[in-house]
């Protein structure tokens, strides 16, 4: 552009200007797909972080809801409640 506009032939400037405004409106174009692409990604990842938090919350409070071991329970025990009855199983380790 600078060098059309040096020679100061209105026909190059014309053919220079048209260049820049059409290479701009290019890279505008590419640019703004590109950021709509990254908020469409950013947009996902929070989808699913939103998802596996839900998860861990309801496993929370199902892990909240479980029998604790009692006091007097030796420590390689775990006793889980199925229904009326009552199991005691070994710790694997």
């Amino acid at each position: 552009m600078t060098k059309a506009l040096r020679g100061g032939d209105a026909g190059k400037s014309a053919a220079a200007r048209q260049r820049e405004t059409d290479t701009y409106r290019e890279f505008d174009a590419i640019s703004r797909a590109v950021i709509d692409e990254g908020f469409g990604i950013v947009a996902a990842s929070t989808d699913r972080l939103g998802q596996q938090l839900d998860q861990m919350k309801r496993s929370n409070t199902a892990g909240d809801a479980r029998p604790r071991r009692a006091a007097h329970e030796p420590p390689g025990l775990n006793v889980c409640q199925s229904g009326e009855q009552m199991r005691v199983r070994r710790r694997v380790r």
